[in-house]
């Protein structure tokens, strides 16, 4: 991420630069830089962007992929969150919030429900702790399908954290339910959050996206097509090109790209997405 060389990052120069002012930003209390857009537009190649250079610079990262199939499942992004604490962190906490985060971890069988106030006050003390130490960084892909104890965890800790330098790098559609993450943020002061939507790439860009699938380059007037297929996405893009590799033979002129399944399901997500009419 020292620059935009990799063809993933090509024309993405706005949204790094976004990314790396989070990080580089000294101001006391909680910062949020939450990346939107359409599926396929590639908020989570620069998430990942993002976590990776994070690492470089020697912060503490807690990291979740939140995923439709884990969204029932109670405290399944937490656990994944606090899978890369540090050894020890929380035997540091008291009594009743050590149980609970033995329990969300899998470590212990539950004594009963688990309180939500607290695993989020758990959720605080633990961030303060780490933070004192070295900066952290929260980063949720796809926050809307966080489920939703962890979604409330993560809330409360938002309402909670104040001069420790924790900051927050999240993904999510342009659309939809805001939930109860993006509600606590809605309580923060306005120069602590910063959305920025991400677009559709440039047809440069996109050229480079598409030259960079496959072992052997494709014919210019096919590279065009694809790149005027995708609009703009560079996951649509990626999964045409992958998908004319695999050909047999080229496409002619007039014969129709060919759709991988994974292209279906992500033109499927996106027509999903649309209104009914």
């Amino acid at each position: 991420m020292q620059g935009t060389g990799s063809p993933d990052l090509r024309g993405r120069e706005d949204e790094l630069g976004a990314v790396r002012e989070l990080l580089h930003d000294d101001r006391p209390g909680l910062r949020v830089l939450l990346l939107d857009g359409e599926t396929g537009i590639g908020r989570t190649t620069l998430w990942s962007a993002g976590v990776a250079l994070t690492r470089q610079m020697g912060w503490h990262v807690l990291r979740v992929r939140a995923a439709p199939s884990d969204e029932m499942l109670a405290f399944a992004g937490l656990a994944d969150l606090l899978a890369d604490l540090p050894d020890g962190l929380s035997l540091q906490l008291p009594p009743p919030q050590q149980r609970a985060i033995a329990a969300v971890r899998l470590e212990a069988e539950p004594a009963g429900v688990v309180e939500p106030r607290t695993i989020g006050t758990a959720l605080v003390t633990m961030l303060q702790s780490l933070a004192g130490a070295q900066p952290v960084l929260v980063a949720v892909d796809d926050l809307p399908w966080l489920d939703a104890s962890t979604a409330s965890a993560l809330a409360f800790a938002v309402r909670r954290i104040e001069a420790h330098r924790v900051r927050l790098l999240l993904t999510g559609p342009d659309r939809g339910a805001r939930g109860p993450v993006l509600e606590a943020l809605d309580d923060l002061p306005g120069a602590a959050v910063h959305h920025h939507t991400v677009t559709a790439l440039d047809d440069a860009s996109m050229r480079g996206v598409v030259g960079a699938v496959g072992t052997h380059p494709l014919p210019r007037s096919l590279v065009e097509r694809i790149v005027g297929a995708a609009a703009g996405h560079p996951l649509l893009a990626v999964e045409l090109a992958r998908s004319v590799h695999a050909m047999g033979s080229r496409p002619g002129p007039d014969d129709p790209l060919p759709l991988g399944a994974r292209l279906r399901d992500l033109v499927a997500a996106r027509l999903a997405a649309l209104p009914a009419e």
